[in-house]
């Protein structure tokens, strides 16, 4: 007995030992920077380009493993292949050969490694069994009927026409136009194409031409030829906007997402209601577009949104396309949080000390939130420099936040102004501009004439000459000569600027001052202001 106590003992002693020793393993500490950098392809084997008559198998080396779900290879024209993913290595067999035609492997933007980050770029390997590849090329530029811009996910198929009896066409690209809505087919040899493009949101490879805008047309390539092409994306559309989402941004803030585009002025030919669970509206005092003239994403700020659930109804608004939308509505719930951001100024036109500003406007000026236009107006003024004349006009809104400034007459030309926005602008919850702000620019002379009137004496023929000469501060040199009779006259239709004024008998008929003939001036430079009669422009005629 006790020698089997012994060896108990013993094997608890080896095992406290082997703990011990696991307890001490040095390794290494974990963390250390985030894996961002997105996977890169280091090899292609074969090369792509001409040349491989028998081509049967590519291989593509990654500079790290890929997350195999990720993986997808598209090829024009399509064909049988098998594919196959061994860690950083991507292996593409071919059933059959491709022959003279080329082929062309799209290797598109949602390849990712294992920790997520996606090569964002797409990738086009193009082979031929042929001795050159063909060079012909279309660029494409896509822009939408009724402006804005195209959706995210645009589509580009290339159809090549086989004969043209039978009307057969075989479909030898696809892929995505790029943020700017451009994108290049290249490879291609000389043949009829019908190129298809269209928008495809919903990610199902089919234009719906009633909801979705496309193109749908036929051209032809001539051996090498670039050939550019401006595309206008149409929409055979009867629908308006449907609401996708509403978000509750804070307790004064909702988004409503649309399936197409609006604009602030289609957007506000609709109606839009807010009611909680009670059936109580909730007043809505103004709206933006996230993305300025037009977008699917309109910001509202109204009264209080209170928690819990909310109902946004809205019928009547117009997609660019200017169809009406039916009634539709969407359920909420409101969340109990102030915006994060202060009261501030977003925007404003002229820039600080900008030159040569249109004198006719419009000048604009923005906010982050709404601001109650009527408040405006007795904040904000815009005034010369030169004298604190305060400039009359109309402060028109733009959007919620957004408003422009139209005087009423123009400005005058190299004169500076300044606008000064008075504190006392508040939000509904109470923030507030608690400090003045102004900025300074000065104006280009205009196109808006003035007038000058006075009274000419000294003489009492019964007609004479007035000269209008530009003076100081441009180039332009021009005289302007109007027949009038002595006595109060008026001179109409005088563009913008500084003049000399004077009068002369015209006695030999030739229509500018002769030595000899009689004349008088205005003492100084008259300023011919933009829409006013200068006054008081008085001329001695001397003998």
């Amino acid at each position: 007995m006790p020698k089997f106590l012994e060896i108990v003992k013993s094997c608890i002693l080896v095992l406290f030992l082997l703990i011990l020793a696991s307890c001490a393993r040095m390794a290494a500490p974990g963390g250390g920077p985030e894996d961002e950098t997105p996977p890169e392809i280091i090899s292609i084997e074969p090369l792509p380009g001409a040349g491989y008559p028998d081509l049967k198998k590519i291989s593509i080396e990654w500079s790290e493993r890929l997350d195999d779900a990720s993986v997808a290879i598209y090829l024009y024209p399509q064909m049988n292949y098998s594919l196959g993913i061994h860690g950083s290595r991507i292996e593409i067999e071919l059933e059959s050969v491709p022959g003279d035609i080329p082929l062309v492997i799209h290797l598109p933007p949602e390849i990712q490694d294992r920790r997520g980050n996606r090569t964002g770029i797409p990738v086009d390997l193009a082979y031929s069994g042929a001795d050159s590849l063909p060079t012909g090329l279309i660029h494409l530029s896509m822009i939408r009927q009724g402006g804005g811009n195209i959706a995210r996910r645009t589509l580009i198929e290339l159809y090549r026409y086989l004969s043209d009896s039978t009307g057969d066409s075989l479909l030898v690209r696809r892929t995505v136009a790029d943020s700017v809505g451009t994108a290049d087919v290249q490879w291609l040899e000389e043949g009829y194409y019908g190129i298809l493009c269209y928008e495809d949101p919903d990610r199902s490879f089919e234009w719906n031409s009633e909801q979705e805008a496309g193109i749908d047309t036929l051209v032809y390539l001539q051996e090498g030829e670039i050939l550019n092409i401006e595309a206008i994306l149409t929409v055979i559309d009867t629908v308006g906007p449907i609401i996708t989402e509403v978000e509750a941004l804070d307790r004064y803030h909702l988004q409503i997402s649309f399936n197409e585009e609006v604009s602030f002025s289609s957007f506000s030919k609709g109606q839009v209601t807010l009611q909680d669970t009670s059936g109580s509206n909730i007043d809505l005092h103004g709206f933006w577009l996230q993305s300025g003239y037009s977008g699917e994403i309109v910001t509202l700020e109204t009264d209080v949104i209170p928690t819990g659930e909310i109902t946004v109804y809205t019928s009547g608004i117009e997609d660019l396309m200017l169809n009406s939308s039916e009634p539709d509505s969407m359920t909420f719930f409101g969340i109990d949080s102030l915006p994060a951001d202060s009261l501030r100024l977003r925007s404003y036109y002229p820039a600080p000390g900008g030159e040569n500003v249109n004198p006719a406007g419009p000048y604009s000026i923005s906010f982050n939130f709404w601001v109650d236009i009527d408040s405006l107006k007795n904040k904000l003024t815009l005034s010369r420099v030169s004298d604190s004349t305060l400039i009359q006009g109309t402060l028109n809104e733009i959007d919620g936040r957004s408003f422009e400034f139209i005087p009423d007459d123009q400005l005058i030309g190299e004169q500076q102004y300044r606008f000064t926005l008075l504190p006392g602008i508040s939000t509904l919850w109470g923030d507030t501009l608690l400090s003045s702000f102004s900025w300074s620019f000065s104006t280009a002379w205009g196109d808006e004439p003035g007038s000058i009137e006075g009274d000419i004496s000294g003489t009492s023929v019964p007609t004479l000459l007035v000269q209008i000469s530009r003076t100081g501060g441009s180039s332009d040199e021009s005289v302007i000569y109007s027949i009038i009779q002595p006595g109060q006259y008026r001179v109409d239709e005088i563009p913008a600027g500084r003049y000399t004024v004077a009068a002369f008998i015209d006695s030999d008929g030739n229509g500018t001052w002769s030595p000899m003939e009689p004349y008088g001036t205005y003492p100084g430079v008259v300023l011919v202001r933009p829409g006013v009669i200068t006054k008081e422009v008085d001329i001695e005629i001397l003998p």
